[in-house]
């Protein structure tokens, strides 16, 4: 699965490819706003994305309300990362769109868990043109059941 990061930190962003990569997934990395907002609104764009509140240009908060209003067919599960303490930052990111929302310093486990609970997400079934005949096919909920 793709995923886009999106930080302008280099070092920061190096960090979050580091803890996905070597974890299955394909990272596509932007390090602003609009060079964010594009690639999200590329026809083949990730389905998931990780985006830094404080990005160059365009912070995280409004891509997310940005990418809302554009109504996206297969619209992108964002994870927002914020640095507020009190949790103000959480609820804002949420209330412009974010499916998740992380506190920074992340956890590599902690972020790699959000990203396959996002995973699971824009892979549920009742997403993909080709449920029915896939319908034996096993979901991330049974895959996860079946691991307990």
């Amino acid at each position: 699965m793709d995923v886009l990061i999106a930080h302008g930190s280099a070092g920061s962003r190096r960090a979050l490819v580091k803890a996905l990569k070597g974890h299955g997934y394909a990272v596509l990395e932007t390090r602003d706003g609009p060079e964010t907002l594009d690639a999200l609104l590329e026809p083949d764009s990730p389905r998931l994305a990780i985006l830094d509140w404080d990005l160059p240009g365009i912070d995280g908060a409004e891509i997310c309300r940005l990418v809302r209003h554009y109504r996206l067919a297969g619209p992108p599960y964002l994870v927002l990362l914020a640095a507020g303490r009190d949790g103000t930052e959480i609820t804002a990111g949420l209330e412009a769109g974010a499916n998740d929302c992380l506190r920074t310093p992340v956890s590599g486990s902690e972020l790699r868990a959000r990203v396959y609970a996002g995973r699971c997400f824009v892979e549920l079934p009742w997403e993909r043109a080709d449920r029915l005949a896939t319908a034996a096919e096993p979901s991330c909920a049974a895959a996860t059941a079946s691991a307990r």
